[in-house]
Order: structure tokens, then sequence, then C-alpha cells
């Protein structure tokens, strides 16, 4: 029998399909060419390469926006692959305060992950 998630696991599954949210939005408009710097021209862009490389960048954002809603259902069901995996996107996310504190719970209830 698994376990129950915590008020905690639960509040970081919720920044996780939050944060998936918010990486497939950005992503997307990046993906459709919307969200770049408005002073850059098409012609510079062309020239220069940028496009390619903001459209780049947005489908690694769609594609990491799949693994932070997988990371979500992962964390509420207490998976043991949910906790590491958790670690890894906390770790190579923006170091915020807020990823910071959610990595120390988790190491601190290690346990409770089967």
């Amino acid at each position: 029998m698994t376990e129950k998630p915590s008020l905690g696991t639960i509040l970081i599954a919720i920044y996780c399909f939050l944060m998936g949210i918010l990486q497939i939005i950005i992503g997307s408009l990046m993906f459709c060419g919307q969200l770049w710097n408005p002073t850059i021209t098409l012609i510079q862009l062309q020239t220069s390469g940028a496009e390619t490389v903001i459209i780049s960048i947005g489908m690694i954002l769609i594609l990491l926006s799949f693994v932070w809603f997988i990371l979500a259902i992962g964390l509420l069901k207490m998976e043991k692959w949910a906790f590491w995996l958790a670690i890894i996107m906390f770790i190579l996310s923006a170091p915020t305060i807020i990823s910071l504190i959610f990595l120390v719970y988790l190491i601190l209830n290690k346990e409770k992950f089967e």
C-alpha cells in the first residue's frame, strides 16, 4: 500500500504542474516565433540564425513541460522515480528560494517515497 502524499508533497506537485504550464506557454510562443526581442528585425534573424535558436529553445521548453507534468503525477503517487526526478529537475532549474526549499523538503522526506 502506498503512502498518501503529505501537504508538502502536494504543494511540490502543484508547483511542478504550474512550471509545466508556464513552460508550455513560453515554449509555444517561442516555437511559433511570437516571443523574441522586438528590436531584432526579421532580416537580422534570418541572417544571424537566431530564429533557429529561438525555435529550438521553444521546443526544448515544450518537451520539458511534459517532464514537469509527469513529475507532478509521480509525486502525487509517491513514486520513488519521481523523488529522484524531482531532485534532478530542482537542481537543473533556476535556483530560486522555492526550488531550494522544495529540494530540502524532499531530501528530508526521502523515506516516504517507495
